[in-house]
């Protein structure tokens, strides 16, 4: 690796941090030259492409240990090597931005920004990252920021600190590495470039032996290709470089692992998404006095007091440095600062400002009413950022951020929206470019699309669209490209939404990745839009948002008043603030209780603490007017203190549990008048009761309350005698849904007319008698093919085998069984290992019927639906209509989501529905079939109805979530003009 060092010519304070972008910046006119230093020397820590051996991972017992070799000035051959590598890191430079006259150097002494853990939301210092946890030191460290707040800024500081001895950084070596500018170098390669610039050929040995006390910091992980970061992942997970200290900079949320990563690293274990020991989050500078000591280095103390006041209620938006920092720029040419409701009004100021600096400092005439965002006015200006903007996108698309030296980009560099760089290799010199910030060639990008948006360029903007969408789910929503363009549209939104439809689906799945594309727009551009409403999902979980969240709220209130949004889930720690008057979707709650006392209680649907009492968690339903609660008592205690609450606190009888469920031991007094009670009081929906042992319990009592509950509707029971007619009340309760699981069934009354119609759904599973249950034609069966068999074997006129529409096989062993059922129409199927795929492929296309479930349960590809295409292209007479598609979180093989997705182009089926499928929207828009078909948000709920079946026969992975409505896709041809489904 080859740098240029120098040395600074004066040595004052002035380290102010901004992420992705050192600058110096001189305030002309003013009575200061203040120096802003925001980012690292890029010339100083350019990788260049050179051939080296991979450095060892294992001590070769042949090298001499480091720690006694001895040099001439008696110093041994790693203390040698840090020193080397301090003064390397001591003598970092910081690249000139052209539109700022000439500075000097400052060393890195001051650091503005707060810092916050993320598991315990305290606040702490710089000096407190390296902090042993449990007193465990922290090997894999994870920082994140959003753009502009000083990631770049805090990890070059940490290796200034570790380079000048502070003693919070106390590592034996530093290597910091940005990994935007690996170019597919191995990190191994890098760390030999910086010693060979060093001056040192003995890296090998001196990594190897010191490894745990090495401390390798990567800044901009969301900044490379998933395709080129492989060892990056595999030292983040500990695979590489295991005892050392890894610490890594990234966005707020903008790191996952593919399923093919996943398998990659870990194979088919299912491990957890986390590495990280120690996650902190950069906050920017969020205390009004560090702001204030910035502003005060470089403009008068009375104009920083005028300054604060005019824009005290944008304030928070100065919590980023970089815009701190660029906020002067706009100063010094007196613009207007009071209406910086956004990003984007801001950085329209900073572009037009920096034009007209360009035009004045160069001799050149200019309008001062000069707008580059008046396209009424044409200026070649335009066109020259246009063209810039695009090929900005392309970098960004690629994560290739360096500017190769041309005619455009040398321009775009002397107007300051780039920096240069200079790489020196062992034959030639390069001069390159990169952004000044990412946020800015963002807001370049946006600028681009936006003209031609409005210039009415067609032919572009369609496939430029689907880019710069993939890389805003890509990036998890903070790339800022595509908030800058609904910014830059204002009153025009509804065009830009227009434009989007087709993508609206995947929007409405994440409500807060619309809330990010509206992050840029005024709310009464919002409030006005006509086309929003397919971006608006029906159910919002806002268990994480807080009344601070500004956009959430303004949609939250549109989604109300359009009457998409049909309810809100919220918990124990969500903000009620946010939620105004306006809102009348319907609150459902939320929460994970663990009761740490008396035993295990759960409130499901999130896994989120509510550590406290079981009367807190019980208030804290009343005073919220939840409409519904999931509940679970697993141990007589916690029944007996349920119990006991529920007698002495009339309140708490308000509360409507949709789901209980009740794990027993013994039936004893106690527990069986707590589940008669809250049936009496009408309190609970769905009941689940299940022995902890397989013993038989006598339920007379239970079934004639059951029966007189006007509000239970679902019984799923375990190992227990039940008889019929006390259940239904001699068939005159209806169940919407009964599950039986080795119980002992009887009925003590023959009533076989009024029993016929007692269940919709019944599932059974290893039931005693089965002459009680012929008695019954439910329109829904649950059971394993072994049931089925022995019914025709036994009772093959049962009146069940006309009346079932919906079959649903707990396992398979062919399709044999659903011939059975005349009348049937949707069938589940669940996908094992043992399945014949090509032979089950030919059973579905002679077996007439309308729907079919999938339940992907194979750890090996699906090519299944292949087979049926194949087949169907034969020979279409089949009547299939739709098909359901889920898979487990299990399963990382691909699923056949694009074979499912063909069969709908070819008119083969008309309907797809993906349940927690892997369905990349890069995969989607580059498949041959996507401009053949529509993909929009189903519900859950909707489709069981659709289907006939109950959500719990759709899958067991919902089973015990009630309250959870998965995330869907619906894929139908294009000419199906339904927008959305409901």
């Amino acid at each position: 690796m080859d740098t240029k060092c120098s040395k600074t010519d004066k040595d004052k304070d002035g380290w102010v941090c901004g992420d992705s972008g050192n600058t110096n910046l001189n305030i002309e006119g003013g009575a200061k030259n203040i120096h802003i230093e925001s980012h690292v020397d890029k010339s100083t820590i350019v990788l260049i492409n050179t051939t080296s051996d991979a450095i060892a991972t294992s001590t070769d017992p042949r090298l001499k240990t480091c720690c006694k070799v001895i040099d001439n000035n008696n110093n041994k051959l790693c203390d040698v090597f840090k020193q080397k590598l301090q003064h390397f890191y001591r003598n970092l430079t910081l690249p000139k931005v052209a539109w700022l006259k000439d500075g000097k150097d400052l060393s890195i002494v001051e650091h503005f920004i707060q810092l916050r853990m993320k598991e315990s939301q305290k606040s702490i210092t710089v000096e407190q990252i390296f902090k042993s946890k449990k007193r465990k030191k922290p090997l894999r460290i994870l920082i994140e920021g959003q753009p502009g707040f000083g990631k770049t800024t805090l990890a070059t500081k940490l290796t200034y600190d570790w380079a000048v001895d502070k003693k919070y950084i106390n590592f034996q070596f530093v290597f910091f590495i940005p990994l935007r500018e690996l170019q597919k170098r191995s990190i191994n390669n890098v760390i030999k470039q910086i010693a060979n610039r060093c001056n040192s050929e003995d890296v090998v040995q001196i990594i190897t032996n010191h490894e745990k006390n090495m401390l390798l910091i990567f800044d901009g992980l969301d900044e490379i290709p998933r395709e080129e970061r492989k060892e990056i992942l595999k030292i983040l997970y500990r695979q590489m470089y295991e005892d050392a200290t890894v610490m890594v900079f990234c966005r707020t949320d903008s790191f996952d692992l593919s399923n093919d990563e996943r398998v990659e690293l870990f194979g088919l274990q299912n491990m957890g998404h986390s590495f990280q020991c120690k996650q902190i989050s950069i906050l920017g500078v969020t205390s009004d006095e560090k702001k204030r000591d910035f502003l005060e280095k470089f403009i008068e103390n009375s104009t920083v007091d005028q300054i604060i006041e005019r824009l005290s209620s944008q304030w928070a938006l100065f919590d980023s440095p970089l815009l701190l920092m660029l906020l002067v720029v706009i100063l010094q040419e007196g613009e207007n600062v009071e209406d910086f409701l956004t990003k984007t009004e801001f950085y329209k100021k900073l572009f037009n400002s920096i034009f007209k600096q360009f035009y004045i400092k160069r001799g050149h005439n200019i309008n001062t009413d000069f707008d580059l965002f008046c396209l009424n006015s044409p200026h070649n200006v335009q066109e020259t950022m246009r063209e810039f903007g695009s090929l900005a996108a392309q970098k960004i698309f690629k994560n290739n951020l360096k500017f190769d030296s041309s005619e455009l980009t040398k321009e775009i560099y002397e107007l300051g929206f780039l920096i240069s760089h200079k790489e020196v290799t062992f034959v030639k010199s390069k001069t390159h470019y990169e952004a000044l910030h990412l946020s800015i060639i963002e807001f370049a990008s946006a600028f681009s699309f936006w003209m031609n948006l409005k210039l009415n360029k067609p032919t572009t903007i369609e496939d430029d669209l689907k880019l710069i969408v993939n890389h805003f789910f890509e990036t998890k929503g903070t790339s800022r490209i595509l908030p800058f363009i609904a910014g830059l549209m204002e009153d025009q939104l509804d065009h830009l939404l227009s434009c989007m439809d087709s993508f609206s689906a995947w929007l409405s799945l994440n409500f807060y990745l619309s809330a990010n594309l509206l992050s840029e727009c005024l709310p009464m551009n919002i409030s006005k839009s006509e086309n929003l409403i397919s971006f608006i999902p029906s159910h919002v979980d806002c268990s994480y948002c807080s009344s601070d969240d500004l956009k959430l709220k303004e949609l939250l209130v549109y989604g109300s008043e359009c009457g998409k949004l049909e309810k809100i889930t919220i918990n124990e720690q969500t903000d009620l603030q946010i939620f105004s008057n306006e809102i009348t979707a319907c609150f459902q709650m939320a929460i994970s209780f663990h009761f740490t006392v008396l035993g295990n209680v759960h409130l499901f649907s999130n896994p989120i603490p509510f550590e406290g009492e079981l009367n807190e968690l019980l208030h804290f339903a009343t005073s919220t007017n939840c409409k519904s609660c999931s509940l679970r008592l697993s141990t007589p205690l916690v029944i007996a203190q349920f119990r006991k609450l529920m007698i002495g606190e009339k309140l708490l009888s308000k509360i409507k549990y949709n789901y209980l469920e009740i794990i027993i031991r013994n039936l004893e007094k106690v527990e069986k008048e707590t589940i008669i009670n809250l049936m009496e009081e009408n309190q609970v929906q769905y009941l689940y009761l299940r022995p902890e042992k397989n013993i038989m319990f006598d339920m007379s009592d239970f079934s004639r309350a059951a029966a007189q509950s006007n509000y239970l509707a679902s019984i799923s029971l375990y190992h227990v005698t039940i008889d019929l007619y006390d259940l239904t009340n001699g068939g005159t309760k209806k169940y919407t849904y009964l599950s039986l699981h080795q119980c002992t069934v009887t009925c003590r009354k023959s009533l076989p007319v009024l029993l016929k119609n007692c269940c919709h759904h019944l599932q059974i599973e290893r039931i005693e008698n089965m002459e009680a249950i012929i008695e019954m034609e439910p329109s829904t069966l649950l059971c394993f093919d072994g049931t089925i068999d022995n019914l025709m074997y036994k009772y093959p006129k049962w009146t069940g085998f006309n009346s079932v529409t919906s079959l649903s096989l707990s396992c398979y062993r062919g399709l044999n069984s659903a011939y059975s059922f005349i009348n049937l129409q949707t069938l589940y199927i669940p996908l094992v290992a043992e399945i014949d795929q090509n032979e089950l492929a030919k059973s579905i296309h002679n077996l007439q019927i309308v729907n079919l479930i999938f339940d992907n349960l194979l750890l090996k590809p699906l090519n299944l639906f292949k087979y049926m295409i194949k087949l169907w292209a034969e020979n279409n007479n089949s009547r299939l209509k739709t098909i359901v598609l889920q898979q487990r979180p299990c399963n990382r093989h691909k699923s056949g989501v694009f074979d499912l997705i063909e069969g709908v182009a070819r008119n083969h089926w008309d309907k797809v529905y993906f349940l927690n499928c892997d369905f990349n929207f890069r995969d989607f828009v580059q498949s041959l079939w996507c401009s053949h078909v529509q993909v929009t948000h189903a519900n859950f709920h909707s489709i069981c109805s659709q289907l006939d079946v109950p959500a719990q026969s759709l899958s067991n992975y919902y089973y015990y979530d009630v309250n959870f409505d998965p995330k869907i896709f619906s894929v139908s041809k294009k000419c199906h003009q339904n927008k959305q489904e409901v």
